[in-house]
């Protein structure tokens, strides 16, 4: 009996996705992620050209799709839950109402310059006073 007949799209499709590096947890590891790592960066290059490639029918669902996805994965907001993975945003620094502006008098750290070194090296009597 004949073997069957093979595609040779179909195993070229094999072979490259034989050859991809595939993460210990699957494939839905790598997606969630901020940066783009050499495995996502491959898959998304193997399988979307190729079915582009392959299959003019679906080329423009592909593309859109492929798109939409790169916008889903580089523009989600930062608190959205994302793989596991929540970057938590710092709050702004807001430079006209700064909290330390640049005429307040020196702060009694270990270094100080100037007049500063001079003093004592002791809390101001205010804060020892007992009331």
């Amino acid at each position: 009996m004949a073997p069957p007949a093979c595609d040779s799209r179909n195993e070229l499709l094999q072979e490259i996705f034989l050859l991809l590096p595939m993460p210990p947890g699957g494939l839905m590891t790598s997606f969630g992620r901020r940066s783009l790592s050499a495995f996502t960066f491959f898959f998304f290059f193997f399988f979307f050209f190729f079915f582009f490639f392959f299959s003019f029918f679906f080329f423009f669902f592909f593309f859109f799709f492929y798109f939409s996805f790169l916008f889903f994965f580089f523009f989600t907001p930062a608190s959205f839950p994302v793989g596991g993975d929540t970057v938590i945003a710092r709050k702004p620094i807001n430079l006209a109402k700064s909290e330390h502006p640049p005429t307040s008098p020196p702060r009694r750290g270990l270094f100080r310059v100037g007049a500063a070194a001079r003093e004592p090296c002791r809390p101001p009597l205010r804060a020892l006073q007992v009331e």
